[in-house]
């Protein structure tokens, strides 16, 4: 009894650092697979955002990374998934601004918290939309397309890929922004309405880059302008919607890692060392601005306040809109 009571004590103290070598610990992270949900269709945006890290992290950790698609419900039923699983880094979601900072606004009776139910890790990739224009509307800039939705107040048609998604929330700034009037025509995602706007059966739309870039490059459609703070290389002459006139106007569809809340921090920050050096490869980061976008990789301290700050700002302008989808 004495010898049990004693290395009671002495592990008591090795919780507090001052008998670290009396005890057995715990084996350092990770000693298993590590699973990254991405809350999506394979082949999507967000999953090749997560297969960048789940097919280099292995090397790092020394341990296998998969991806588990859980698609449904906008991503809400991924990410609720991650919301509930264990802390210990085991379980991580590929978050973007959907899942994050706009289902929070759009579903009244959603299962998780965004900001209180996740430990965020790192933002990995941003990247801006286009705002395109069948080459037969008379606006070949920004101004000159707020002139024409002003005069034809309603009029004028935006092509989406659905309510809540970025190129619905995205016309949905603009309009708010800008005090114009103009009509979104729901589509079953972009494949749906790209032929539409190609063909000229529908003149505008707010659409990623990396799909939509070649028919820029052929002509077919014109970029008036790119939805992010900065210019693009792939489309460096294309103006951003700051310099068109709509000053502080940014979207961008990012994508990020996040663990349930919880997580001990040594976990989170060994995760974060990691999943950043792989982020920040030069040919890594070259992949990812010829597909339109840019390497972020912040801190967690960064994200999580990136994070509040989208989140309120989504919150306001699908208040303003009206959007909800249930």
């Amino acid at each position: 009894m004495v010898a049990k009571s004693v290395k009671r004590v002495v592990c008591g103290l090795a919780l507090l650092g001052l008998a670290g070598t009396a005890c057995a610990q715990a084996p350092a992270f990770p000693v298993r697979t590590i699973r990254i949900v991405v809350p999506f269709l394979a082949g999507g945006a967000s999953d090749g955002v997560g297969r960048l890290v789940s097919t280099r992290l292995p090397e790092l950790v020394q341990q296998q990374v998969i991806i588990d698609n859980r698609a449904g419900a906008g991503g809400t039923i991924g990410a609720e998934l991650v919301a509930r699983a264990a802390p210990d880094g085991y379980t991580l979601l590929l978050g973007n601004i959907g899942v994050i900072s706009v289902a929070p606004s759009v579903f009244s009776r959603l299962s998780y918290d965004p900001v209180k139910d996740f430990a965020p890790i790192s933002n990995l990739v941003a990247g801006p939309n286009f705002v395109l224009a069948h080459p037969a509307l008379p606006a070949r800039n920004i101004k000159e397309l707020i002139a024409l939705a002003k005069a034809r107040p309603g009029e004028l048609n935006f092509a989406s890929a659905g309510p809540g998604q970025v190129s619905h929330i995205s016309g949905e700034l603009f309009k708010m922004m800008t005090g114009v009037n103009i009509t979104f025509v729901f589509y079953k995602g972009q494949a749906a309405y790209v032929p539409e706007l190609v063909g000229g059966h529908i003149p505008l739309t707010f659409s990623t880059i990396p799909e939509m870039l070649p028919f820029v490059q052929s002509g077919k459609l014109r970029a008036l302008a790119v939805t992010s703070a900065r210019r693009i290389k792939v489309a460096a002459d294309v103006p951003t919607m700051d310099e068109s006139g709509v000053p502080g106007y940014e979207v961008l569809n990012w994508n990020g890692i996040l663990a349930p809340a919880n997580t001990p921090r040594d976990v989170i920050t060994r995760l974060h060392r990691d999943i950043t050096r792989i982020m920040q490869n030069p040919d890594l980061q070259k992949l990812v601005e010829s597909q339109g976008n840019f390497v972020v990789a912040d801190t967690p301290a960064e994200f999580g306040e990136f994070i509040r700050r989208e989140t309120e700002k989504w919150s306001k302008v699908m208040k303003n809109a009206g959007v909800k989808l249930d």
